[in-house]
């Protein structure tokens, strides 16, 4: 199972060109041993639980008794509140710190502030056995050492002749759930520190324990005494076993086997050999850096461009391609990524535009080819252990189970969205037409990819109130987010600020202890500001930790494994207010907003949705890791994260903003509900809204719809039929004549709108345009896109049955009740039918959805 990793897709400014994380490792779906992704189920192993024994568990919210002082419903503490602002209040620059110089690929200033020590007695994260980048190798191998008497103790109980005992196997479920604690624990902190520690010395360290673990990860998705020692207990006992218990018990048994554990030592080691090389793959198309590229410019059209673009194509050094021939004009402008996003976004001239958009989805023939390898290997590997196709291997464990389920929902979507987006698309011709010079000769009146962008903006702009505003700062939106968690959950924030000296990675990290009722839950750090060297650009969550609980108050034989290395990680130095060795959650929140900088609207967004991640992740009160939190399938993990996304749209949220800043500016960024069947009609979501923001809304959904389609065509089989053997052919067809593409013919509405934008003139050579060349989700998604619009579907109903009817704050206690003990706290141990259900109008419900 590999690391609590999230990232969101960008805006819809840039849904082509997605700018997803550096980390190193993809997925293979198959890797047994290897922490749980919220993604990617690759794992299988933790660390010592409690087990409800019964048959059918109660709510895990539950476990947190009514003991400890009553809060108010509605208010955190003045004292909390204040202590959240000041901490996300930085300073300004100092003598001392400076911002770099700009250039061509970081044109922003980065604040620069000290790094935390390479060697602290306190200790990241506060890990005593994490003081040094050498102490953090050595904990990591005496952890691998005890991880290998564990495997030997688990494999000696399949020695015996005799069938294990119903308590033998709860004990059995308890270690195997210990081992992949274990292992988690190492590779989920190494992560973290790979993608935000900003010192080498520590990055390196990382990287040695994840060379050290992944020898013993080949070794145990190898062991079928492992294997047959699960499998043989859970068949002897299925009947008997609590819910929670059978469900922990198949996800290690069927991660096991989509890593071949069961099937023939030749066959077996196939799979292993295309794994490792879907890793690979993955890993070469995430790393690809695209070049600049060269266009050619009129004297007309360099006169149009701002100073800065001048200077800064000027300025690029990067390797070249001509993408242009650069003879028929009068200049030539060197364009990176960045610059070519900005004309796409700004430039008055469509010409420029176009040619910019053309920078952004050029076609790369190295790129081309990373991702051919890696489709196909997927394709070989799902064949191998029996699917038609790698999306088949993929889903069948999700909420929708199947690639045809999904493409039915993309078409149903699609058809809601097509009457709003088709007026969209007209709205936008007629605005066209009036700015277009040639508009009088019915010319370039045809809205083109590298049109929407500019014309939403425009309206924006036309649409803008005349007096001024601000916009919301970091420190705001983090205080009303406590408020309105605490008035949802009754849970507080409250910041340990100054962050204890060696706990963090760098000075900006900010550390948030999260209680019920004045009982420590769990710790989330928030590493929002961006700085030199740069970090990890793209918004991320990482779960260092996952809940766990002991085993009807007595810890399994090998509770042993949580300290004293870890006490620190487990708030066991702590007061005790949860029994001790319970292990709490730890999350990392890690964005790049610009420090003190205010935030727009859509990157507080982005801020919430991170934070519904961590929400999820340390109101889990399931036993096991191993499905604690965000540990869970694709499509459930991204709920809770857009569920605060429409917390966010709330009035009643609007309005604690105001209360921090009274001039702040509308919020035009509001996640809409995206269809009937999410709750609401397209047409009745559009009341009181403007013009642009509803616009932008439908360009928004056709880009995920388009990017989703892409995903599951190129995770199907097409690419192994005769003539389809280029991804570049299928993404063709598919923007072009998606009728062409069998997988795609049967569903009309949704071949509609992957056609309503105009491709641009073939002697232009967009027919060559590749936007699959930058969509690294294609990689972290893997056959899984869909979920960011069945989330959202998913999403906007909890909401509709909970919190959105809401007066006010104080009135979104039993909503946020209903949703911490129905669906939070469960993670993935509990079937995800029956936690929507449950959340909007009782058991068995769900699947109305």
């Amino acid at each position: 199972m590999l690391p609590s990793i999230r990232i969101r897709p960008n805006c819809f400014v840039q849904r082509f060109v997605a700018q997803g994380p550096t980390y190193g490792h993809t997925v293979a779906l198959t890797r047994s041993f290897t922490c749980s992704a919220p993604r990617h189920r690759l794992g299988v192993f933790a660390r010592f639980p409690t087990v409800d024994t019964s048959k059918h568990a109660t709510s895990p919210r539950s476990l947190l008794s009514s003991s400890g002082s009553n809060t108010d419903k509605s208010k955190i503490g003045h004292d909390s509140v204040a202590d959240i602002i000041n901490a996300f209040q930085f300073p300004p620059l100092g003598h001392h710190q400076t911002a770099p110089p700009s250039t061509t690929s970081r044109r922003r200033h980065l604040a620069s502030s000290p790094v935390a020590p390479s060697s602290t007695k306190t200790g990241l994260l506060g890990d005593p056995s994490m003081t040094s980048p050498k102490t953090l190798i050595a904990s990591a191998r005496s952890t691998i050492a005890q991880a290998h008497k564990l495997v030997s103790n688990l494999i000696s109980r399949s020695e015996h002749s005799r069938q294990l005992s119903l308590d033998e196997t709860r004990t059995l479920i308890d270690d195997f759930d210990a081992l992949s604690n274990y292992l988690c624990m190492l590779a989920d902190t190494a992560e973290l520190l790979r993608n935000v520690h900003p010192d080498p010395h520590w990055s390196a360290a990382a990287d040695t324990v994840y060379a050290d673990l992944s020898s013993l990860l080949h070794v145990l998705n190898a062991d079928q005494r492992l294997y047959r020692v699960l499998r043989q207990a859970v068949d002897a006992n299925a009947a008997d076993l609590s819910d929670l218990e059978a469900r922990n018990a198949s996800v290690f048994l069927r991660d096991f086997e989509q890593s071949g554990i069961h099937l023939p030592d030749e066959t077996r080691a196939r799979l292993v050999q295309l794994s490792d090389a879907i890793n690979a793959h993955g890993r070469d198309f995430f790393a690809f850096e695209f070049p600049s590229a060269t266009v050619g410019v009129t004297e007309r059209e360099l006169s149009q461009l701002p100073p800065f673009v001048r200077e800064s194509s000027m300025l690029a050094k990067a390797p070249t391609t001509s993408s242009t021939s650069p003879s028929a004009f009068s200049h030539t402008l060197t364009l990176d990524q960045d610059l070519a996003a900005h004309l796409v976004a700004f430039s008055p001239i469509s010409s420029i535009r176009e040619k910019a958009h053309g920078v952004l989805n050029a076609p790369v023939p190295e790129q081309e080819h990373n991702l051919h390898q890696l489709l196909t290997t997927r394709y070989n590997l799902a064949k191998l252990v029996g699917h038609p196709s790698f999306a088949a291997l993929f889903l069948k464990d999700k909420m929708v189970h199947s690639p045809r389920r999904v493409l039915r929902f993309l078409d149903r979507f699609a058809g809601e969205l097509a009457p709003s987006l088709d007026r969209t698309l007209h709205e936008l011709k007629r605005v066209k037409s009036r700015m277009s010079p040639t508009s009088s000769s019915g010319k370039d009146t045809d809205i083109y990819e590298w049109d929407r962008t500019y014309l939403i903006r425009h309206l924006q702009h036309q649409s803008a109130p005349t007096q001024h505003h601000e916009l919301p700062t970091l420190a705001t939106a983090m205080a009303v987010f406590a408020e309105t968690v605490h008035a949802m959950y009754g849970i507080d924030l409250v910041a340990d600020h100054p962050t204890p000296q060696g706990e963090a990675w760098h000075a900006d990290v900010v550390k948030l202890r999260v209680q019920y009722q004045g009982r420590d839950l769990g710790t989330m750090y928030c590493d929002l500001v961006d700085r030199h060297p740069a970090k990890l650009a793209s918004a991320a969550h990482f779960t260092v930790r996952g809940r766990r609980i002991p085993h009807a108050s007595v810890p399994s034989e090998y509770a042993s494994l949580t300290g004293p290395q870890l006490r620190g990680l487990l708030g066991s130095s702590s007061p005790a207010h949860l029994d001790p060795v319970t292990q709490k959650p730890v999350v990392v929140l890690a964005t790049a907003f610009r420090k003190q900088a205010p935030l727009a609207w859509s990157q507080v967004e982005t801020l919430w949705h991170e934070l519904g991640h961590a929400m999820h992740s340390l109101l889990a009160f399931t036993h096991y890791q191993n499905v604690s939190g965000t540990r869970c399938a694709l499509d459930v993990s991204e709920v809770p994260s857009i569920f605060m996304e429409m917390v966010l749209a709330h009035p009643a949220v609007a309005d604690r903003f105001r209360q921090y800043q009274p001039r702040i500016s509308p919020n035009e960024s509001l996640p809409m509900p995206p269809s009937e069947a999410g709750g609401v009609h397209f047409q009745t979501s559009l009341a009181g809204l403007p013009q642009h923001q509803v616009m932008a809304r439908d360009l928004d959904l056709l880009s995920q719809v388009t990017m989703a389609a892409m995903d599951q065509v190129l995770h199907s089989d097409v690419l192994a039929r005769p003539g389809w053997n280029q991804p570049a052919r299928i993404v063709t067809a598919l923007r072009t004549n998606p009728q062409a593409l069998d997988v795609l013919a049967p569903y009309h509405n949704l071949c509609h709108v992957l056609t309503c934008i105009k491709q641009a003139p073939t002697s232009t050579g967009a027919a060559a345009a590749a936007p699959h060349h930058r969509l690294q989700h294609l990689v972290t998604y893997s056959a899984g896109y869909y979920t960011y619009l069945w989330s959202r579907l998913v999403a906007a109903k909890m909401y509709g049955a909970t919190v959105a009817s809401a007066a006010g704050l104080s009135d979104m206690r039993p909503g946020g009740e209903r949703m911490w003990s129905e669906f939070l706290g469960w993670g993935g141990g509990r079937d995800p039918w029956a936690c929507v259900g449950a959340v909007v109008g009782g058991a068995g419900k769900g699947k109305g959805v």
